[in-house]
């Protein structure tokens, strides 16, 4: 990632992500691959704030820090979901593939007068 990219940030964001770090704030990304990107971004701002040269070996102490929790969104839904029915929070029910989620809209379509007015319901599920 180009260094130059925290400095297209508008400085608002920038401060709610470094006040964010600091108090050890849990991020969810609607996906893997931007997940990865806020990562290697978190860990650009934390080399800037620190001070330290992408020279690690000179700088050692100085680019160490906590590694934020970062997670896509649909991998911590199911972390919780497992913890609650572990914990006995909650009866132990499958929760649908992404197919099943699917399938379902598409059948919820097709059974609603709406379904009618669209070019694609297959689409609009």
């Amino acid at each position: 990632m180009p260094n130059n990219i925290i400095s297209l940030l508008d400085s608002d964001v920038a401060t709610q992500l470094e006040n964010a770090l600091d108090r050890g704030a849990l991020f969810l990304t609607p996906n893997t691959r931007l997940a990865a990107y806020l990562r290697d971004l978190l860990d650009d701002m934390m080399l800037e704030r620190r001070g330290v040269v992408k020279d690690l070996a000179k700088n050692a102490a100085k680019g160490v820090w906590q590694s934020p929790e970062l997670i896509p969104f649909d991998a911590w839904t199911a972390a919780q979901w497992t913890t609650a029915i572990l914990s006995g929070k909650t009866a132990p029910r499958l929760i649908l593939t992404a197919g099943q989620d699917v399938l379902y809209w598409e059948r919820a379509l097709e059974q609603s007068p709406i379904a009618q007015t669209l070019m694609s319901p297959a689409a609009a599920a």
